[in-house]
């Protein structure tokens, strides 16, 4: 045991050698911060001479201290290229950068060995003009509180070491040496990270924001934002991380993360220029913009300080985000070369959320795409709140959740649409290759609804090689139920259920059926039109209970591997629950250890349905002979009785009393 005592000992026998070698690097450390910090307060815009210059001239307009107007440069076609040794800005000074409107691409390389620490404006004047610009320093950059964008196309800050040109991505804008800018022609079609690790890019500005219809990108080795980014007018927010040796291909424009990363070919440019690490560039930030908000350094690392982020450290990597993506109707990419940590809330209108991860992926807020498509992959686990891709005015989006080796934890899931004549979107969750430890399981969501008012009911698909856990699954479709396939390798459970009842009348109307009334439904994929289509709905259900876990239907069932209601299918007014003779081929629940599948009973009577022992523990099987699902080959059938007709039987503790049908 380590008494205070005790240490006063031990701390008796540190060496004279490691008394002189912590003396010795604690200056160094101290001048390294001091010089970076120097370098911070020091620079600001200053155009690299020749014989590697481009011809960039920095004035300052009569009256205007603050404003460096930038002019000349290297021209090729539509593309204007400069070169800086530094470039920063201070509050309120404005870079800016003075072209024509035949110019397409601005393109900008800084290569001191300093990192850009920006805290003003940097603004683009071209007439009638709209150039994008991209800002490349393999040193890192930060923008600071008050940074600001006055950009007529798009804005791509990076810290690769060469922005490739041509089909191939092979001609390339070399951050450092001389370029043959004849050949750099037409938009960048790649990003060369040369560097054994790639530069940082840090921000804490309040609001760094495009124009209306057009992209913002950060691609560094990490990406940190505290502050908030927007693109409004359908434009779109990527944020991507890189390892270094690496070459970022823009190979697939359909794609939201249009990124494709590959090992760095021998003929890619190469960089030697110091990187500043995470702290460094953040402390010579502080150094200069006074403060930033969201991050700070902690005994020499970087960590969040938002309330549901706190303390987190930022690893090399990493894309962290803690302030607010506002895409206002354009889309989200995030993609990172380690782990992504989100605590802001993403909201898209129509758009795409893309999320990828090298290891791990926590979202700590809702994700909403009013009908835009939720794609999360990761290697590690995934965790996150309330994923909604639902709409009321078109189809619901797809939601695809995977993890490679990990788990996923999610809250509640909606892809569905109110629209008329709008399908539900699909939902998939994939979690394998685990191994199990623990009690956890490796998919646990909250309810799935992929269900329609007015289309399809949406395929609902959800593979885990250990336990899933969900409250309840709703693929209900005005015209079609949706398709629900699910394979677990141990355990599956639904642990709660939902009421609802269809809209009745088919070929002959009538009233509505209370289909799924107390205790409710725990899957569902039933019709719920009032014309002759409909009833295609299918439910499929892998477990791996055995003999000694069976699965279960209704409130009694074990806990670990059933549901804790009905499970239902059909349609034109007539519900088919598990275990009528015509859920057969169309419900199947099968046993993936060897196990007997549970039985579909083929005669009138549910006595005998070869359930008991097959695995319906909890179904209300035991104990009085009938099955949860009695109520349709029993009296209900032309009998008038609705959905309780075994009231009596023992089938109403079952989960499975309220599955009759209207005769």
């Amino acid at each position: 045991m380590k008494t205070p005592k005790n240490i006063q000992i031990q701390a008796r026998f540190i060496s004279k050698g490691v008394i002189r070698t912590l003396a010795l690097s604690l200056p160094m450390i101290l001048i390294n911060l001091y010089l970076l910090q120097a370098k911070a307060e020091a620079q600001s815009i200053v155009p690299e001479p020749n014989p590697n210059g481009t011809g960039t001239t920095v004035s300052t307009p009569a009256g205007q201290s603050g404003t460096f107007n930038i002019q000349g440069g290297k021209t090729s076609d539509t593309n204007l290229f400069h070169s800086f040794r530094e470039f920063g800005l201070s509050d309120k000074q404005i870079a800016n950068f003075i072209s024509n409107p035949n110019i397409l691409n601005i393109l900008v390389r800084i290569n001191g060995g300093n990192p850009s620490f920006i805290n003003g404006k940097i603004q683009v004047s071209a007439g009638s003009g709209t150039p994008n610009l991209f800002l490349m320093n393999p040193s890192g950059i930060i923008f600071g509180n008050n940074a600001s964008l006055d950009v007529k196309g798009s804005f791509t800050a990076t810290t690769a070491t060469g922005i490739g040109f041509g089909k191939d991505g092979s001609l390339f804008f070399n951050a450092v040496g001389p370029n043959n800018y004849t050949n750099l022609t037409g938009p960048p079609t790649s990003f060369a990270f040369g560097g054994a690790q790639a530069g940082a890019i840090i921000s804490t500005a309040t609001k760094l924001e495009v124009n209306s219809g057009q992209n913002l990108t950060f691609l560094g080795g990490t990406v940190v934002s505290t502050g908030s980014l927007s693109a409004p007018g359908g434009g779109q927010i990527t944020l991507a991380s890189v390892r270094g040796t690496n070459l970022v291909r823009i190979s697939e424009p359909g794609s939201v993360l249009s990124l494709e990363i590959k090992p760095l070919g021998t003929s890619s440019p190469t960089s030697t220029l110091p990187i500043a690490s995470l702290p460094e560039l953040l402390t010579g930030g502080i150094s200069q913009f006074g403060s930033a908000t969201g991050v700070s350094v902690k005994n020499g690392e970087v960590v969040l300080t938002a309330s549901n982020q706190a303390n987190r450290v930022v690893s090399a990597g990493d894309v962290a985000v803690t302030g607010n993506l506002a895409p206002q109707g354009g889309a989200i990419a995030i993609q990172a070369a380690n782990s992504v940590a989100v605590s802001a809330n993403l909201t898209t209108q129509g758009r795409p959320i893309e999320i990828k991860a090298a290891n791990s992926l926590a979202v700590t807020e809702n994700m909403t795409t009013q009908g835009g498509a939720i794609t999360l992959k990761a290697n590690g686990d995934i965790i996150t709140r309330a994923l909604n891709s639902s709409s009321s005015t078109t189809s619901g989006g797809n939601i695809t959740v995977t993890s490679v080796t990990g788990k996923v934890e999610t809250g509640n899931i909606n892809a569905g649409s109110s629209a008329n004549k709008s399908d539900s979107g699909n939902v998939s969750i994939t979690a394998r290759d685990v191994k199990y430890v623990g009690p956890s399981s490796n998919i646990q969501t909250g309810f799935i609804d992929a269900t329609s008012t007015g289309g399809n009911g949406g395929a609902v698909t959800l593979n885990a090689s250990n336990d899933i856990e969900v409250k309840y699954i709703n693929a209900e479709g005005n015209k079609d139920g949706g398709k629900i396939d699910i394979q677990a390798g141990r355990y599956f459970r639904a642990t709660g259920t939902f009421t609802t009842s269809a809209n009745g009348g088919g070929k002959g109307g009538g009233k509505p059926t209370n289909y799924c009334s107390s205790p409710g439904c725990s899957i569902s994929a039933f019709s719920t039109g009032t014309g002759s289509g409909g009833n295609k709905g299918t439910i499929t259900i892998s477990h791996g209970g055995g003999t000694k876990t069976p699965f279960g239907i209704g409130p009694d069932y074990n806990g670990l591997n059933g549901t804790a209601g009905s499970i239902v299918i059909g349609g034109n007014n007539q519900v088919i629950p598990f275990g009528d003779p015509k859920a057969e081929n169309r419900i199947n629940i099968e046993d993936s250890k060897g196990q007997e599948p549970l039985q579909t009973p083929t005669g009138s009577g549910t006595t005998g349905s070869g359930t008991t022992g097959s695995g319906t523990t909890g179904s209300g099987t035991t104990g009085s002979g009938t099955t949860g699902s009695g109520t349709t080959g029993s009296g209900t059938t032309g009998s008038g009785t609705t959905g309780s007709g075994t009231t009596g039987s023992g089938t109403t503790g079952s989960g499975t009393t309220a599955c009759g049908s209207t005769g």
